[in-house]
């Protein structure tokens, strides 16, 4: 903005920077640039710059913001997690029944692993480790020594494909 547009419409002007906390530029006949913004931006800004002035301080500080918007995304995958749908093919589900006729503490194994793959599929316990060849995309995990989940993690669905035997047999 010029200076004779700013002397012209001068209350508009201050009224759109209170308004819009957004600082104004006007350009005197000189070429000199003067900023021209609310006391409470200005007042936000001198803080700022107080608290960022100590080196020690502004790291500290940065550290803490850094902490908390790591919580807030542990909060938000926590939530999503809850959206977290299983799709189950048949032999999967059959597995699944399997165990829960044959083994309780496999299908309590199969219960935790599902869940932490509904916070991360691709870390976590039972080693997930990503398929290779046909099965790219496709992840496993290890319930045990012999037998595998295998899942193929996609938006907001994990489609479970097997949860008895190695992948391999």
């Amino acid at each position: 903005m010029t200076y004779s547009e700013a002397r012209a419409s001068f209350k508009q002007a201050m009224d759109d920077v209170c308004k819009h906390h957004d600082p104004t530029v006007i350009t005197r006949q000189r070429g000199e640039h003067v900023v021209m913004m609310s006391l409470a931006d200005y007042n936000s800004m001198e803080e700022t710059m107080y608290l960022l002035g100590n080196p020690v301080n502004a790291e500290r500080l940065m550290r803490g913001v850094e902490q908390q918007a790591m919580a807030n995304q542990k909060a938000k995958n926590k939530e999503a997690a809850k959206h977290i749908k299983f799709a189950w093919i048949d032999d999967a589900w059959d597995d699944y029944l399997y165990w829960q006729e044959h083994d309780e503490k496999k299908v309590e194994e199969i219960n935790a692993l599902l869940e932490e793959c509904s916070r991360d599929p691709f870390k976590g316990t039972g080693k997930p480790e990503p398929l290779r060849g046909n099965l790219t995309g496709y992840w496993s995990r290890r319930i045990d020594k012999e037998h595998r989940l295998v899942y193929l993690p996609e938006d907001k669905c994990i489609y479970v494909i097997q949860c008895r035997f190695h992948y391999e047999k």
